[in-house]
């Protein structure tokens, strides 16, 4: 386990526990764990997808500590730095008919990173397909904060558009909610802008 999981499951147990010391009479906690499919900031609620199939809707209010990756050490985040394709952690208690969040502890999907040939580019659909080095090829969709690149990086203000059919790339990618997703897609031949 990194020490950045380490340091999440011991503060969101903390704040679990506190939460818990506090409880009105009756209530008991519960944890679930599953994907996040939407977050509704202004309301503060929080959709995941339970590992049993179960769609839930979590409220945080004030009282809620939540943890997301990369932002321990500028101070806890809050419901809006959640994504959708996440999974999470929750502890909750059931009140007044919803289920509120004590704590919930987000981890984004895994990354990998792909090296291949681009096949095919629908900047339309703002999707793009790549085949690697042994022939395995899958289409994936940009991320609406996936960041290109062309000349092997050094031109970061490329759009999907400037990626054309044969450029080689090196591409960060993920399965979210069952589909590919591109992050961050870096094409190495040269564009003169």
């Amino acid at each position: 386990m990194s020490k950045y999981l380490r340091r999440c499951a011991i503060m969101a147990g903390v704040a679990a526990l506190g939460f818990a010391l506090a409880l009105p009479a009756g209530a008991q906690m519960r944890v679930t764990a599953g994907t996040i499919e939407s977050v509704d900031a202004a309301a503060g609620t929080v959709t995941i997808k339970t590992v049993v199939g179960q769609t839930m809707t979590l409220t945080c209010d004030a009282a809620s500590r939540v943890y997301s990756p990369g932002r321990l050490e500028i101070g806890p985040a809050a419901v809006k730095d959640l994504k959708s394709g996440d999974t999470a952690r929750v502890w909750y208690i059931k009140k007044d008919g919803k289920s509120v969040c004590s704590s919930l502890m987000s981890q984004p999907p895994p990354h990998e990173t792909l090296l291949g040939t681009i096949t095919s580019v629908d900047a339309a659909k703002g999707s793009v397909t790549i085949k690697d080095a042994e022939g395995w090829t899958a289409t994936f969709t940009c991320a609406a904060d996936c960041k290109f690149a062309t000349n092997g990086g050094q031109n970061s203000n490329a759009a999907l558009s400037d990626l054309k059919v044969g450029d080689k790339v090196s591409a960060v990618c993920a399965i979210v909610n069952g589909k590919g997703v591109c992050h961050d897609l870096v094409g190495q031949r040269k564009v003169t802008p």
